[in-house]
């Protein structure tokens, strides 16, 4: 006699089941009468009103139990990329250049020495959140920088938020940092 609670466990652990129970059960008591005498469940319905709703209120119960924790996970995860977005849109230009250098160079890490202009804005990027200072590894005078995965992902599925001027100076300076970090020439274009 252990096949009513096999059968019970099974469909309190998928949640799909949950919510087929949950429309059939709303189908029976909101059907209207042309429709269930055209089934052949009037009598049904009649005698078990009360226990048809308990089993389709505790079944949408069951289903709100499982489906909660995903809904949950997923607006976390939107909020969380609004708000990179928010302030991805608030950078300053300089700040865009270096993120735009990494998008360029498909760098997720950048290893930027202690006396280098670009420091700076690398530490107000780690201020925001959009970068993260790792530990030195081999240099003590050198420090890699990382951008957070959720931040790279955001970056990469939407370029057009380091969208940079048409500004030479900004054209320079973006020159000016593949020059220091790859040893590029001068001249090249990004």
């Amino acid at each position: 006699m252990s096949w009513p609670r096999d059968v019970l466990q099974a469909i309190l652990r998928k949640p799909l089941y949950c919510f087929a129970i949950f429309l059939l059960g709303l189908l029976l008591l909101g059907l209207p009468a042309a429709g269930t005498d055209f089934l052949g469940v009037t009598a049904l319905r009649q005698q078990l009103r009360q226990w048809i709703a308990l089993v389709t209120v505790a079944a949408f119960g069951f289903w709100l139990v499982h489906v909660w924790p995903v809904l949950s996970n997923w607006w976390a995860a939107r909020r969380k990329r609004d708000a990179i977005r928010s302030r991805l849109d608030a950078l300053s230009e300089r700040e865009r250049l270096l993120l735009a250098y990494c998008v360029d160079r498909n760098r997720q890490t950048l290893l930027l020495e202690l006396n280098e202009p670009w420091t700076n804005v690398a530490a107000g990027l780690c201020q925001k959140g959009l970068l993260r200072m790792d530990a030195a590894v081999a240099d003590p005078t050198a420090w890699p920088h990382t951008i957070p995965d959720g931040v790279w992902t955001e970056v990469k599925t939407h370029r057009d938020i380091l969208a940079l001027s048409k500004d030479p100076a900004a054209r320079a300076s973006l020159a000016r940092i593949h020059q220091v970090a790859d040893g590029r020439p001068e001249g090249s274009d990004w």
